[in-house]
């Protein structure tokens, strides 16, 4: 087994893999990308084609291709493994799975079997008939049926049980768990009856769970729409529809349409605006944010214009913002929702979504649709919810439009929305300075790494990502002067190989533990400007010469304190007047040596 993941790893172009899920760009012999683990506004995510591995110098994580497809795309190892075995055309052994991971593996095979029945039914059979004419009545074409697996559950209340224990011999229990049927008076019953049915997929493909919803003239208690409930495969608050049939697309135009519900994502799909995915329902969660940030950093939300649909947007906006995420509106009117905008027009939904509003802009129309503004009380209102978000705005020329706008419609000078500014912005800061004063003793931060030990760990990172020709400039060098123990082991292994032979990937894989992460790390720290090979040698000699400035800096201080320590002895023997002679003559000589340094 060891053997086969590192066939599968040698094997795998770790940028390649990455690079359809991220958008990296190059940095040296490296790549770099914003990372799609947390939220930054400057790329520290780096990823080593010559060591296979990725690290991000913001939240720390790091690993391999394996590692890679289990953080973002939530796989088990199993899952992984053979995921990456078929890329790479690995046959593997047969190998002992883990029992949990095979149960999980079981319910997923329920969901799908159940997806085959319930697609059908709808496609297939005359017990289907009424759905499908429902479906195309609402321009529901067969190529979107077949993409996002469209299917029916018929009016029964064990169609399903029937199907999984009488015919495919599963558990009741089974069907339980993965949330398709429920335990009733007389036995377990059908969860979805009479229902069009929306799978639930996650970003493999893998059904997790379902949607349905009633035909018309059906009033049932439970509601138009229902879901599976939240199951160890399906978690709604983690779950964006659309986004596994989608994420090509999303990519490609490096941007994502967030709406409401299944139709609306299906009729955008249909209408040719496919970066596009639903958050069923009315409230955008921090984990589909989450999602989102994997594949882009740009964002449109088009949710309903109605009351829940403005607060719903409102949550989107700081949810996003707080992701470091480009947010844009697309402003919806006359009460329409996606889904009947891009079936009545599918051009106008698309120049709705490229016309996508600011942030601000939105606010301002939110405030002035629900507000008076010709009353005192109206723009006091207006102001109070328009004064937070246009503090936040960074870009001076850019506040001063908004505050020009906000100026206009609540018909004041822009000097007064400036004060009205300034004012939040002095008692934000008096409840800040309050906070801080209480919690100082908690807020110390750590002293900054000193220059001497930055420098260290920088000549590291030139000599592992320069390789020979950096390594040459070494030869006057003793690795011995380094203070830091790591780099000063690393150094002399790398000197230890022939200069001929020397290639960073197998001389960081043959360190010992300790030692192959920092290497690892320096290896994959980005090094501006010193791409040509002259200037990279002359960094190195640079480096070398300011390390030894410095080492002669701390050498004449501490010999300077020694010197005035020994002139204070009113009544020195011959001994000590003899040892304070020396001490001046050393004193001397590295004051030359770090003039001559100083020249170089």
């Amino acid at each position: 087994m060891a053997n086969q993941v590192e066939e599968i790893k040698q094997k795998t172009d770790i940028v390649a893999l990455i690079g359809e899920r991220v958008k990296l760009g190059r940095a040296g012999r490296n790549f770099k990308a914003l990372c799609p683990f947390h939220s930054e506004r400057t790329p520290s995510f780096m990823v080593s084609p010559e060591l296979g591995i990725f690290k991000c110098f913001g939240c720390g994580k790091a690993g391999d291709v394996f590692t890679f497809l289990q953080e973002f795309d939530g796989m088990e190892f199993p899952e992984a493994l053979e995921f990456l075995a078929k890329r790479a055309g690995v046959k593997l052994t047969p190998f002992r799975k883990d029992r949990d991971f095979e149960r999980k593996e079981r319910l997923r095979g329920i969901n799908a079997l159940v997806l085959q029945f319930y697609h059908y039914l709808l496609t297939s059979h005359a017990v289907g008939k009424e759905a499908l004419r429902y479906l195309v009545g609402r321009g529901i074409r067969k190529a979107a049926m077949e993409t996002f697996g469209l299917g029916f559950a018929p009016d029964r209340w064990d169609a399903v049980t029937r199907f999984l224990v009488g015919r495919k011999h599963y558990d009741v229990s089974e069907a339980e768990q993965v949330g398709l049927v429920l335990p009733g008076r007389k036995g377990p019953i059908d969860r979805f009856r009479n229902r069009v049915i929306f799978p639930l997929r996650d970003v493999r493909g893998n059904v997790i769970g379902f949607a349905g919803r009633v035909l018309p003239g059906d009033e049932r208690e439970e509601g138009k729409y229902i879901n599976s409930p939240d199951t160890e495969l399906y978690h709604k608050s983690e779950h964006l529809y659309g986004l596994f049939e989608n994420r090509g697309e999303i990519k490609k135009q490096d941007n994502v349409v967030v709406v409401e519900g299944e139709l609306d994502a299906i009729s955008s799909w249909q209408s040719g605006l496919r970066e596009v995915v639903a958050i069923k329902g009315t409230a955008v969660t921090e984990g589909q944010v989450e999602l989102l940030r994997r594949y882009t950093r740009n964002v449109v939300l088009a949710l309903d214009a109605d009351v829940a649909g403005d607060a719903a947007t409102k949550r989107g906006i700081a949810l996003a913002d707080s992701a470091s995420l480009n947010i844009k509106i697309a402003l919806l009117s006359g009460g329409k929702d996606p889904d009947a905008i891009a079936r009545a027009n599918p051009k106008h939904w698309q120049d709705l979504v490229r016309r996508a509003t600011s942030v601000y802009d939105y606010y301002l129309q939110s405030a002035a649709s629900r507000f008076d503004v010709s009353t005192g009380l109206g723009k006091k209102q207006v102001s109070e919810e328009m004064v937070p978000v246009l503090s936040k705005v960074t870009n001076t020329i850019e506040q001063a439009h908004y505050i020009r706008k906000l100026a206009r419609l609540l018909d004041v000078s822009d000097e007064t929305v400036v004060d009205e500014i300034r004012r939040f912005e002095r008692r934000a800061a008096l409840g800040e300075s309050r906070r801080i004063r209480v919690g100082s003793s908690e807020d110390k931060t750590s002293a900054a790494m000193d220059r001497r030990k930055l420098l260290e760990l920088y000549l590291l990172s030139l000599l592992l990502q320069g390789g020979k020709r950096a390594l040459a400039a070494l030869s006057d060098f003793s690795p011995s002067s380094l203070r830091s123990q790591a780099a000063r082991r690393i150094v002399e292994a790398m000197l230890q190989v022939p200069l001929e032979s020397f290639s960073a990937g197998p001389f960081i894989a043959s360190l010992p533990a300790e030692l192959r992460e920092l290497a690892q790390q320096r290896f994959l720290q980005e090094l501006e400007g010193v791409s040509d090979p002259e200037l990279l040698t002359r960094e190195v000699e640079r480096v070398l010469s300011e390390l030894s400035q410095l080492r002669l800096h701390e050498r004449l201080t501490a010999l300077s304190l020694r010197i005035k320590e020994m002139e204070q002895h009113a009544h020195p023997t011959k001994g000590e007047e003899e040892r304070l002679e020396r001490l001046k003559r050393t004193f001397a000589d590295a004051s030359v040596k770090l003039s001559a340094e100083k020249e170089k």
